[in-house]
Order: C-alpha cells, then sequence, then structure tokens
C-alpha cells in the first residue's frame, strides 16, 4: 500500500469550495494551468457563499468533482446564453417535491404574488415550477412568514423566459403601488383619495 504524502489529512483533502474531503483522485487543480480565472473566480465567490475563510489558492487547492462539474455548467449556461442573468435563487433538493419538505402529494404552485413577496423580503428569486404543500401556505396562498427565514438560496444563472420576468416585474409593481397607497392614504385629502382609488380600479 502506497504511503500518504506528508501532512495529507487521513480521509482526504477538503474543497476549496464546499469543504466536504475527498479521496485526490475525486479532486481537481484550479491552481495556474490547470482552471481558467473563471473557474477560480465562481470558485472563490462559491466558498464566500458557504461562509468558509478566505483562503489563498496555491499548487495544493482542489475543488470535488461535483463543485467543478457545477463551475463549469454555469460557466457554459452564460457563455452559450448572454441573457442568462446571476440571481440569488431558490436552494432546494427536488424539483418535483415540496420545496420546503419534500412530499409529494397536495402540492400548489406557488402564486406570482407570493414569489415577489418572497423576493421582496429575503431577496430570493423562486423559479415558475416551485411548488409547496398547503401547510406551508396561508388562507392568501402565501409561505407562511415564520417560514421566510428558514430559506435558502444560491447565486447562479438562470434564463428566466420571458412571460415569467414580464409577469413578475408586473406583480411587483402591483405589490409596490398597493404598499405606496396604504402608506400614504392618511396624508391625501378628500378630493385626492377619490381621483386616486377611480384611477386605480381602472
Amino acid at each position: 500500500m502506497a504511503a500518504r504524502g506528508p501532512g495529507r489529512p487521513r480521509f482526504g483533502i477538503p474543497c476549496y469550495v464546499c469543504g466536504e474531503r475527498r479521496n485526490i483522485q475525486q479532486m481537481r487543480h484550479i491552481h495556474g494551468d490547470h482552471a481558467t480565472e473563471e473557474v477560480r473566480e465562481i470558485s472563490i465567490f462559491r466558498r464566500h457563499e458557504f461562509n468558509a475563510d478566505p483562503l489563498v489558492i496555491n499548487n495544493e487547492t482542489r475543488i470535488c468533482f461535483r463543485c467543478s462539474n457545477s463551475i463549469r455548467d454555469e460557466i457554459a449556461i452564460l457563455q452559450a446564453n448572454p441573457m442568462a442573468m446571476r440571481v440569488n435563487g431558490l436552494k432546494q433538493t427536488r424539483n418535483n417535491t415540496c420545496f420546503l419538505c419534500n412530499a409529494v402529494g397536495d402540492l400548489h404552485r406557488l402564486s406570482i404574488e407570493c414569489k415577489v413577496e418572497v423576493f421582496i423580503q429575503c431577496n430570493i428569486f423562486f423559479p415558475e415550477t416551485v411548488r409547496s404543500c398547503a401547510q406551508h401556505l396561508d388562507r392568501r396562498g402565501h409561505l407562511l412568514l415564520i417560514l421566510l427565514a428558514d430559506l435558502q438560496s444560491i447565486n447562479r444563472p438562470y434564463i428566466i423566459p420571458g412571460q415569467y420576468l414580464q409577469r413578475l416585474m408586473q406583480a411587483m409593481r402591483d405589490c409596490s403601488l398597493q404598499r405606496r397607497r396604504i402608506d400614504d392614504i392618511e396624508d391625501l385629502s378628500d378630493d385626492q383619495e377619490l381621483v386616486l382609488t377611480s384611477f386605480t380600479k381602472q
């Protein structure tokens, strides 16, 4: 059996990005000519997302195959789709289950108003297909407020379909107007309130 290298951890070496330990055969270099500058930049960004301390990249720095493939997929998306944009997207384990508890029954696709509320409160983008159990929703079909603090996101490129983006923008505008009306209604005269109410109902 080959001897371990000096200073090498007993149970493999940690991935620079996610911190999980792997055998050296399951790792890729990200130093020098072994990787592009773009790979290194995304690796640094993702390490920060894992709340890991800054670490200088050197000859021994490696990332696991999973992180490497994910980073290369991200680069491919950005290169192939100029319209792709980086957002803090919802972090979920599966696409065909409840995004909170992974249940498969009694699922509801979240309303556009619910997604806008989460984006405003948490700065987390919800893709169009996200679904949830009824037990996680209030009477309006919005996520229970107590659940918002536990939502997790990952910053990565998304290709947002044009129609979906248009609906999101319209819903954000409607939400902004509604909140503005509520905040300012006491400052209006009776005539101003009548004009504003008539205008918004058209």
